[in-house]
Formats: C-alpha cells, structure tokens, sequence
C-alpha cells in the first residue's frame, strides 16, 4: 500500500535530484503518437496512452521513484519523448517559465502516476495523487532540452488516457498595473495607478499582505446589495487575509487596494477616484486592513464604488458576519440590480475557496410584511451544499409567513433563520418567518451607511440575523480547523467533501490514520448537527415584557414546545449561552476528536 504525502514533487537538488533512474530493464511502452515537440512559438502538444490490464504497484512507498520497474505485462509503463526547443537565453525574458504535464483517464476514474525524467534520467518531477486526473509542472531550461514523460497505471484495468503539454511563459511586455516595468522583472506587482515607479517597478505605495501558508482561514460569502469599504468597522480587527488567501480566490496583486482614510468621506472618494474609475465588473478586489474580498455582477456601474444610489443593506449583513466572527473573510458579491441572479449565486455557491455562504432576501409584497410562495431553489445552492461541501444560510422573512416556502430558506440543504429579540426583551421576533430551522438576534446595532466613515444604527430584520448565524457557525469551522491544522478551504478526501480534516494527501496515506495519528474529519452535515444540538433554547423566565414593543416585537417564548417558536434554538455568539463551545464538544462527540468545548 502506498504511504505518501500529496502533491507534486519537483526533484531539483540533492541525494533525489541526483537519483537517475535504474529500473532494471526498462521496458516501456510508447505513447500516441510518441513523442513531441514543443517550443516558444507552438506551445502544447497532445497524446494519449492506455489501457492497461494490470497496474503497476512497484513504487509503493515514498512515490519518490526509487523502486520503480517497468515491465511489459506485469507492470506496464507509458513512455512519450518530449523536446523542449528553446533560445539559449529564453529565461532572460521569460524567468519563471514552466512546462506543465496533465493527465486525465477517459472514465474520470483510472488512476495513473506521472514521472517526468531528463536526458540524465534523473527525475525532475513526479506526480502521484489518487484519482482519474495528474498534473506536474516543472521549470523549463534554455537550449535544446528532451525529457521522457512516464505515465504508470496506478489502477487494474485502467481505460485509456488523453494527456496535453504546455510551455507556460508570461507575455514578457505585458505590464499589468502599468507602472512602465514589463510583470516578468516586475518586483512590486500591483504599483497604485498614478503612481510613479523606479526601475524594479517599485514606487513604496504598494500594499505587501503577510505570507502564513499554515494559518488556518475561513471564508463566508455574502451575496447582497452593496458594501462600503471605508467605513471604520471593517479596520477595527487585524486582516486575516494572507497572500496565500489571496492566491487560492484569485486576487490580481493589482486589485489589492489602500483606500484613502481621512474621516472626510468625499474627500477620500475622490482622492480614490483613479482606483474606482478602473474597477472592472467580475475582478476580485482586496481592500488591504480589512477581511473584505468582493466583486461586483452588477448590471449597471459603478462597480462596487459606494454611493447614496446603493443600498447600504449589503453594509449591514456584511458587518454582522463580522461582528459574530471578527476572524472571518467576507467574500462579498455585489448584486445591486442584479440581487438574486443565477451569476450572483454561481459566484458564490461554485467558487471552491468558499466554506459558507449567506443570503438575506427572498420575495415578498406589502412592505415586505407577507412573503410570498417561491417556486424554486436559488440555482447552484444544492450543487454547493450537496455537492461541494457548503453551508448554506438564508433569511426566513420578515414577517408571518412560512420560512420552508422561500426559495433560499426552504429547501432541505439550506438553513432558513428567523428572528429572535436577543439582548432586549428575550422574546420570539413576531415580524420573522414561522418554523424556521434556527433563530438569531434581529435586531442589531451596525454600520448602515453608504456614504460614512463611522457611526452604526439599530436596523432589524432576518436579513441581519441570517448573516450572524453564518458568522457563529464560522467562527466554530474555524476553531475546528485550527485544532485540525486544516489548510485552505473544502477538502475532498475519498470522494467526500469536508470542511475540515487531518487526514493526510496522497494514496495510501490515510492508512497512517489510527496508527501513527489521530484522524478526523467534519461535513457541513455534522457542523449544522453539532449546530443543532449547541443552539440556545430561550429560557421563558428571561423574557422582559417591557422591552417586548422595540425591535421585532417579541413574544414570550412558550415554556413547553419551544422549537414550535424557535426550532433548534438561538445562534448567539454571546459567551454565557455557550453555542461555540457546545457546538465543539458535540463534535468531539460525533468524530471521536477532542475539540475541547463544554
């Protein structure tokens, strides 16, 4: 059984770089066609190899090469010849130049492992992940360079196989923060508009984030309205953002940005006016000292700039995440006129970097009193829940209707979240939806301004109680995936997707786990159980008739029966009802995995 760490290995010095390889009669078969040129001017090339009966299982250990046999009919290898043509003094101009190897099996499932050896035969890399597809990439030499591609059926019976090579090399005049230093010899990507740079394309205006490739993060989207970025809640917490998050999302380093901060908002507006007239509609964009990430889909401009034509209701949700989880990032879409669009859901519920995603808005009529029946799901909510490993939080409505008939709260995957008086009179929230999944504070004290720098105001709604439920719910993932070491976001392990593991990478690896390691993994489904079980049940001795008529108006929350008014509970962050903790120890109950917690 193979025992190996994940990922591609690049062999470039030491006792493994120097290991050429000696696999006793190499007798490989050969690719079609077999073999391939490419250079600076034809950048790829294809082929395919396969099928094979029997697999070859001769490199199980270290997937370091050193073992490996080729041997026709017991255990076969698939040989292309690959020449690399390039000028001399090709990485003078194209310095981070690679060649990249993909592989995938027709069926989606066949296993093969990729090694790539130079003319030497020492290896320059290897590729031996579980599953139907492999991927290597090394870096490419000046001159004249051959290589053989070896591809091993990892699997019994592996069905045939298509693989594609290609040069990767940056456009050398390409400059894309435009500050007069082509990117490849560009030392200080992302140089602010207007700004002038030396010769390293340095100006000291850029915005440098940390790098801390093992911290673990959690990222929560909030599909809404409109954000303002300038307000002072948002810089009150250090960012959580690292490079490493910016990478995994996609953030150009040129859509980094320090805003202009004085507390004169028109003033900082226009200081900043060069940034705003450049923001261009589906880029992702940083604002450096927040945990803010957003882009707009937006149908009409100006994307993402704040202005008094916008609704601050985006300002509002986006703060409430934060202000039950300060540590969390905000992945925020900016809807505007387009709220509730398939392009608006897609950004959230199929980007792979995203753990949570949060909506606050359905249909309704009557000043928003009486929702309406809606006959369908928010697209791609099931394939994010279901398929790729999401939690998906949505409004219940403000007012008597029935949360299991919204689109976003009522479908089976998706939590719908109704109201709750929280901090004032303890009461039911009487203008939120019925029969909810879980209740949250409605009314709260936030930033609701699109023109400001500071000030909150109580707003109410399940609009703000839905996004602190995904805040509590983030602030618990995180936890977890600190007590995990969890890296990143969504891990796949087995075909399953979790929110956060520690089982090890490769094939075979998981073999450690009970042996030389504890493991353990948690699902969005066992987080929304531990959820469920941790929830608040509100106590009728608490409920204080005097401040029932402020907020949502609350009723007394009956002493026998209460999930009729507030199913599983309240998700509050407020220390004393101790969800957090309580969600822990129900997951230290259902993987076996001490995540501390009372």
């Amino acid at each position: 059984m193979k025992n190996r760490s994940a990922g591609l290995r690049v062999c470039c010095s030491g006792a493994v770089a120097a290991l050429v390889v000696s696999v006793l009669m190499v007798a490989a078969t050969a690719s079609t066609p077999g073999s391939a040129q490419i250079s600076d001017e034809q950048r790829t090339a294809a082929y395919r190899g396969g099928p094979f009966v029997t697999s070859n299982s001769t490199d199980p250990l270290l997937g370091d090469g050193a073992t490996l046999q080729c041997i026709p009919q017991l255990a076969p290898c698939d040989d292309f010849a690959l020449t690399v043509a390039l000028a001399p003094d090709y990485l003078r101009t194209h310095p981070s130049a690679t060649i990249k190897v993909d592989l995938a099996s027709d069926n989606g499932t066949s296993d093969y492992d990729l090694y790539v050896l130079d003319e030497s035969g020492a290896y320059v890399a290897i590729g031996y992940n579980a599953g139907g597809t492999e991927t290597v990439e090394f870096p490419a030499r000046g001159g004249i360079n051959r290589y053989t591609i070896r591809a091993v059926p990892f699997s019994r019976n592996a069905v045939a196989y298509g693989a594609s090579v290609s040069l990767l090399a940056a456009d050398p005049t390409s400059d894309s923060d435009a500050d007069g230093v082509p990117d490849v010899f560009d030392e200080c990507p992302g140089t602010p508009s207007g700004s002038i740079a030396d010769t390293r394309g340095c100006s000291g205006t850029e915005v440098t984030l940390p790098s801390d490739p093992d911290r673990p993060r959690v990222v929560v989207a909030d599909i809404d309205s409109a954000l303002n970025p300038y307000h002072d809640f948002y810089y009150q917490r250090p960012s959580s953002v690292t490079t490493e998050v910016l990478a995994e999302l996609g953030v150009k380093p040129a859509n980094v940005v320090r805003l202009t901060r004085t507390g004169d908002f028109p003033s900082d507006l226009a200081a900043d006016a060069g940034f705003w007239a450049s923001v261009k509609r589906g880029e992702l964009y940083h604002f450096a000292g927040t945990n803010i990430i957003a882009a707009s889909v937006a149908l009409t401009e100006p994307y993402l700039k704040p202005t008094t034509a916008k609704n601050p209701h985006g300002v509002g949700t986006s703060s409430a995440v934060l202000t039950a989880n300060p540590d969390a990032i905000i992945l925020f879409v900016e809807a505007n006129d387009a709220l509730g669009s398939a392009e608006s859901h897609a950004a959230a519920f199929r980007n792979p970097a995203v753990d949570i995603v949060t909506t606050s808005y359905g249909v309704s009529v009557a000043l928003g009193l009486v929702p309406l029946p809606e006959y369908r799901a928010f697209e791609h909510s099931y394939e994010g829940v279901v398929g790729r490993g999401k939690l998906h939080f949505s409004s219940g409505g403000n007012g008597p209707g029935v949360t299991a008939m919204r689109a976003g709260a009522g479908p089976w995957w998706s939590i719908g979240i109704s109201g709750i008086e929280e901090g004032s009179s303890e009461g039911d929230t009487l203008l939120s939806g019925n029969l909810p999944d879980f209740v949250s504070d409605f009314t709260q004290t936030l930033p609701y301004c699109m023109t400001c720098e500071s000030g909150t105001a109580s707003v109410g709604g399940t609009s703000f109680s839905t996004p602190r439920s995904a805040g509590v719910a983030s602030a618990v993932l995180l936890e977890v995936r600190r007590n995990l070491g969890h890296k990143g976001g969504i891990r796949s392990v087995g075909g399953t997707p979790f929110l956060a593991t520690n089982v090890p990478k490769g094939k075979g690896a998981a073999a450690q786990c009970g042996t030389k390691r504890i493991c353990a993994s948690v699902s969005n489904w066992q987080l929304r159980r531990a959820l469920e079980q941790a929830a608040w049940i509100p106590e009728t001795a608490a409920y204080d008739p005097a401040q029932a008529t402020g907020g949502g108006i609350g009723l007394p929350v009956a002493p026998v029966a209460p999930w009729l008014q507030t199913a599983w509970g309240d998700l509050t962050m407020a220390e004393a009802k101790g969800v957090v903790g309580a969600a822990r120890a129900e997951l230290s109950r259902l993987t076996g995995f001490q995540f501390g917690g009372t």
